[in-house]
């Protein structure tokens, strides 16, 4: 009988929900890693179930699956296309007393099924503690070792799970846990994930205890997100009763011990020689072990012996946003209805003056429903502001505080503003200028919008200055808000037509010309000196017409201009696509239509941002974002020439126009690129410059090692066989398309320059390191090294 059997078909003591999707051959190594588990359970007279849920698998996985039925207790695919429901499909089928999960393509220690069932065996409170092992370590595109954290160390603090995620499903536990606390499935669309993560939050406001096996490990196969079910950014946990403001106050502040960690304002840095201790020699020998299921997995005793200094990694434990949540959450009421009002750049138009007025104007449209300011003064006016209102349902939460006093770093501070609106009910949100409300929507837009869906922002500018870092980056930001009913206000007709142009019709844009004359008044006496006069300059202006009704007037879409009607533009909008509206305003000049190539994350927001363009612009929704999936889209557009735009492009219409002459003379061969690409690098820019004399003498050399890293644009035929796709290689970023082309334009010796023509790149953002070297797959570097070189 095979180890780990049922016996006169009773369930073993052990269930492993094995989750797979994708995997394909690396779940043969998972389940050779189960076997040596399970064998080693069995030895020791011990049973274990695998029960194996795919779900949306593909044909290799279902292989795989096949191939090893013999060790399987169930097998079930499913089509949830959602981890969470997937793990409770596989509860459903276990019906073991204790329940594993494990992934399709990670690998377990041979000891942890067995180690976890006899220490769970010998715990005073079994059914109401969930069991991890001692060591979580990372092995593939990345080798890191974490070390788990019980939780009734000292240093734990259950509120730093709103940061910062450090307990994952590699887990044991009894049936009944899940029972009393069910994994929740996810919803992308809704921009919530990590059904882990949230499990984890519930199950410790629940007051399930955490701990670890001595001795264990899981490995954790790093990989790409879209070889993933869960893995997807822009994601933020549900809410969870641990982050109510019932537990929040049931939960005593959080005073680590003298000698074991420091105040709350502090945060453990990689470096902590406390927190980062020596990995134990066993990590490697079980490392080795299980090399015998993956031979990967000898990488990391290598890395390890080649890294003798190596420290573990510790649990990322933020008490400066648990310590700011702990204090402010349970000033916020449970009532429905709030108001956030984003308070930023406003000290530009008179600070704390115009912040009551703006409070005076909400509350004549919404005369209750508390109004909870996101404040960026500084902390004295913070403070102030706050006393001012203490009696008036207003509550100031000091984001300047929360940076300098509790070191909430970016990140951090955005996934503490994103709880608020998941844990609280808001249905407006006021913005002036605010940095916080611009990071927390760059990462967590869907997850806002899917709770409070109306924005009114006033951009606290009263002249147009393209340079002023503050004005770029309030600027950069609209875009995402593509999700909300979205309303600006503008001081100055110019910015008021720079903002339109560039949300093509998502926002209802206005200026309002009395309001501008009253903040300008103001200012001018604030200069002056005269105080009083500034206030009532304040309390004259109307800011009502913030929250007026939108108006109904219909834009008109200007024609088609007279060009290459037979021209399409490729946008590859992974992201915001800042520069979508610049290169809409190129396509109307040359009169060419552009797609919209896109992943379903970033469907809903680009619809709505381009609703009003009407026909010359369609969006397209790719499988992946591959190079193989943008030329089979490519391949069924009706168009003779192509224009391909890597994200954050900005076109000229000096490309577009030399680019369909240049190849229609040569009878439709090669490939058009620009002469020169400024990208953004930090706060400054770089030029890339290339001549049709530099590609003749260098080749594609010149192509592959850095030259054209990357183009930014090109231009060449879609239709005959002139070779512009061949070679692709369809594993690539898609982001690398218009380099692809050109190297294959290259190889046959006609790609060209459009002289004068410039591509901008607004985003800047690099390739991954090594990710050039994906770009053809028939040329090995080596033949390209040797076709460049001299003869």
């Amino acid at each position: 009988m095979p180890a780990g059997s049922r016996k006169n078909g009773a369930a073993a003591p052990i269930g492993v929900v094995l989750n797979g999707h994708r995997e394909g051959r690396l779940l043969a190594h998972t389940l050779d890693s189960l076997t040596l588990a399970r064998n080693y359970a069995a030895e020791r007279g011990c049973g274990v179930d695998v029960h194996l849920i795919l779900d949306r698998p593909d044909e290799a996985t279902v292989a795989v699956a096949g191939a090893y039925a013999a060790m399987l207790a169930s097998c079930q695919q499913v089509s949830f296309g959602n981890l969470g429901a997937s793990r409770q499909a596989g509860l459903a089928c276990a019906h073991n007393d204790w329940t594993a999960f494990l992934d399709g393509d990670d690998l377990i220690s041979r000891n942890w099924l067995y180690d976890a069932y006899t220490l769970a065996a010998a715990a005073a409170h079994p059914r109401d503690t969930v069991f991890h092992t001692e060591m979580f370590v990372g092995f593939g595109a990345e080798v890191f070792f974490r070390r788990a954290m019980r939780s009734e160390d000292p240093e734990f603090d259950p509120l730093c799970l709103i940061a910062d995620w450090f307990f994952c499903n590699n887990l044991f536990a009894h049936r009944s846990v899940f029972e009393r606390c069910p994994i929740e499935p996810y919803d992308h669309e809704k921009g919530l994930g990590s059904e882990d993560w949230h499990w984890s939050c519930q199950t410790s406001a629940a007051g399930f205890k955490r701990d670890f096996v001595p001795g264990t490990i899981y490995f954790y196969r790093m990989k790409p997100p879209s070889q993933s079910l869960g893995m997807q950014g822009g994601l933020m946990h549900k809410a969870s009763r641990l982050f109510t403001r019932e537990t929040v106050q049931k939960l005593a502040k959080h005073e680590p011990p003298s000698g074991l960690a420091e105040s709350f304002n502090w945060s453990p840095a990689p470096e902590t020689p406390r927190l980062r201790r020596e990995i134990p020699a066993w990590v490697a020998e079980h490392a080795l072990d299980q090399a015998e299921a993956e031979a990967q997995l000898v990488e990391v005793a290598r890395f390890m012996k080649a890294n003798p200094a190596l420290r573990t990694f510790p649990p990322r434990m933020h008490y400066g946003a648990a310590e700011f949540y702990r204090r402010s959450a349970p000033r916020l009421t449970d009532a429905p209805g709030k108001i956030a009002v984003f308070w930023g750049e406003a000290e530009r138009i008179g600070g704390p003056y115009f912040l009551r007025r703006v409070i005076a104007a909400i509350r004549e449209v919404r005369p209750s429903g508390q109004i909870v300011v996101f404040s960026e003064a500084d902390c004295l006016a913070a403070e102030a502001i706050d006393e001012r209102y203490h009696d008036e349902d207003v509550v100031v939460l000091d984001y300047a505080a929360a940076r300098a006093r509790y070191r909430i770093p970016p990140t951090y501070l955005a996934m503490l503003t994103g709880r608020y609106f998941l844990q609280f009910d808001f249905d407006l949100i006021v913005n002036v200028g605010s940095m916080a409300l611009d990071e927390v929507l760059s990462r967590f837009e869907r997850t806002i919008a899917h709770r409070c869906g109306a924005l009114v922002e006033l951009l606290p500018f009263l002249t147009f200055d393209r340079v002023d870092p503050s004005f770029d980056r309030i600027v950069t930001a609209l875009p995402h808000r593509a999700l909300f009913e979205h309303r600006v206000l503008c001081l100055s007709e110019t910015i008021r037509d720079f903002v339109a142009a560039g949300l093509l019709g998502a926002a209802d844009v206005r200026f309002s010309r009395p309001l501008r004359r009253r903040v300008k008044d103001a200012l001018r006496l604030r200069w002056s000196g005269d105080r009083a006069r500034m206030a009532d300059a304040y309390e004259a202006a109307d800011f009502s017409v913030l929250f007026k009704a939108p108006r109904k007037e219909k834009r008109r879409t200007p024609p088609l201009a007279q060009g290459y009607r037979d021209l399409a533009i490729v946008v590859l909008a992974n992201g915001a696509c800042l520069e979508l509206a610049s290169v809409y305003a190129a396509a109307r000049a040359a009169g060419a239509m552009v797609y919209l190539f896109t992943l379903p994350a970033h469907e809903a927001s680009l619809r709505r941002r381009t609703r009003e363009a009407g026909s010359s612009l369609v969006l397209h929704v790719l499988p992946s974002w591959t190079a193989g999936a943008v030329a089979d889209a490519l391949s069924r557009l009706e168009a003779t020439w192509v224009a391909v735009l890597e994200p954050g492009a900005l076109v000229t219409t000096q490309l577009l126009d030399q680019g369909v002459d240049r190849l229609r003379a040569g009878a439709g061969q090669g490939a058009v690129i620009p002469e020169a690409v400024v990208r953004r690098h930090g706060s400054s820019w770089e030029l890339f410059q290339l001549s049709e004399g530099r590609i003749s003498i260098e080749g594609e050399a010149s192509v592959l090692f850095g030259a054209l890293d990357p183009i930014g644009a090109v231009v060449f035929c879609a239709l005959g066989e002139n070779g512009a796709l061949e070679s692709v290689s369809r594993g690539a970023s898609a982001s690398m398309f218009p380099n692809i082309v050109a190297l294959n334009a290259s190889r046959r010796k006609s790609l060209f320059v459009a002289e004068r023509a410039l591509v901008v790149n607004c985003l800047g953002a690099p390739w991954p390191e090594g990710e050039w070297t994906k770009l053809i797959e028939p040329l090995s570097l080596a033949e390209a090294a040797a076709e460049a070189a001299p003869s």
